[in-house]
């Protein structure tokens, strides 16, 4: 599974406010249903709550990656948030949350959304990564850095030095 088959340029916005965990999540809701068809904001707010009452989905360092299932969804949704304002979300570390990579999957899929959760992680755990999309000025360069970013795993780290 690649990135870009999960994340078309459109999916990623620096434009998202809020000062809370739950407001971030009511805003990008709204942002991912503008995307898609057949699903309504409320209907992926309430699903990722139901999601982050199980525990909460971020994972140190400054990024949460909500997930959830959804009926309705016909196939794999990826979004990328750079946010306005780092945001408490519940991490282990303490660390306020200032990237989110939310994933939404149809309820069948499921080998597809654990192989997507993974790679996910695997490109936001890199701190070289994360430096760059934390110092990206434009949606485009967001998109550039996930998709094909020279640093985006490990392997091709070892292939760019």
């Amino acid at each position: 599974m690649k990135l870009s088959d999960l994340l078309p340029p459109e999916n990623i916005s620096m434009n998202i406010d809020g000062s809370s965990k739950k407001v971030v999540l009511e805003n990008l809701s709204i942002y991912i249903a503008s995307l898609t068809q057949g699903i309504n904001s409320e209907n992926i707010y309430q699903s990722l709550q139901n999601r982050e009452r199980l525990g909460t989905t971020a994972i140190g360092g400054g990024i949460a990656i909500p997930h959830c299932r959804i009926p309705q969804c016909k196939k794999i949704i990826g979004a990328f948030f750079k946010l306005k304002n780092s945001i408490d979300f519940n991490s282990d570390d303490g660390t306020l949350v200032d990237l989110i990579f939310v994933l939404i999957v149809p309820d069948e899929h499921n080998e597809s959304h654990l192989r997507a959760l993974s790679v996910i992680a695997e490109l936001l755990q890199n701190q070289k990564n994360c430096s760059a999309l934390r110092k990206a000025k434009s949606e485009n360069a967001l998109h550039r850095i996930i998709v094909g970013g020279k640093y985006w795993s490990k392997k091709n780290e070892a292939d760019n030095r």
